[in-house]
């Protein structure tokens, strides 16, 4: 158990972006709205920017949001059959149907 706590997953390549990244962890991936958790609010982007006197621009902003927005969205998802967004494998069943579609287009013959 212990062992496979210890891998590393392995996460999709951000080439160009890493420093939003390093800001939405350092702004933290969330809030707590007292209920659950939320994303970033705009105002909360805005008061790390003021503090931090990070030049970011709009277009930043708005992926710092969408990360933020994305993470919520899986940890609040409790469907155990969700395929994990960092896996390269498919659930039994998109596979299952994959190669249903693949042969479904291949003609009968004769």
């Amino acid at each position: 158990m212990q062992e496979a706590l210890t891998n590393e997953i392995e996460m999709p390549n951000i080439e160009g972006a890493e420093h939003l990244l390093a800001h939405l962890n350092n702004m933290g991936w969330c809030t707590s709205n007292g209920m659950g958790i939320s994303p970033l609010s705009f105002t909360e982007i805005k008061a790390y920017i003021d503090t931090t006197e990070t030049p970011l621009n709009a277009d930043e902003v708005m992926l710092i949001r969408q990360m933020s927005q994305g993470y919520v969205s899986e940890v609040q998802d409790k469907n155990p059959n969700k395929h994990a967004p960092y896996s390269t494998s498919k659930p039994a069943e998109l596979q299952a149907s994959s190669i249903i579609n693949m042969f479904s287009g291949i003609a009968t013959v004769q």
